[in-house]
């Protein structure tokens, strides 16, 4: 089962054939070196990312590092989830690191299980945290 990576974001790890049954449809491993970008400032993407080991940074376009401690258990591209705009920041590698990519569809599925409520919720705490984020 390979499932076609159609933007930049590394190297996506050759998925085994129980990789769906591992983690679900729509979930698989990314692999990428040290200061390989995720993704770049005004992409437009389709899932976000778990930190599974390694470290990442946020970085602005002028090279100005927004957040230099994204470790393992962090979530990346959750703010653009609910948004459904381009990204605001690059995220990098700082050193080797593997994540697993969550596609829309895949969290899309799972919230559509949800009560409403929950989904206004979330993407209620998403626009503040991307506001407040934006005016720090």
């Amino acid at each position: 089962i390979k499932e076609s990576l159609n933007f930049t974001l590394g190297r996506a790890v050759e998925p085994e054939p129980w990789d769906d049954y591992r983690w679900g449809k729509g979930i698989k491993e990314v692999s990428l070196r040290a200061e390989e970008a995720l993704y770049k400032r005004g992409a437009i993407e389709s899932a976000i990312y778990l930190v599974k080991s390694g470290q990442l940074r946020r970085q602005l376009e002028d090279g100005q590092i927004i957040d230099s401690n994204i470790r393992e258990g962090q979530v990346v591209g959750e703010l653009s989830y609910f948004e459904r705009k381009t990204k605001p920041w690059s995220v990098i590698a700082d050193e080797d690191s593997v994540l697993v990519r969550i596609s829309y569809d895949s969290i899309n599925q799972h919230l559509s299980d949800l009560p409403p409520w929950v989904t206004v919720m979330f993407s209620s705490l998403a626009s503040r945290a991307l506001k407040y984020s934006k005016a720090g």
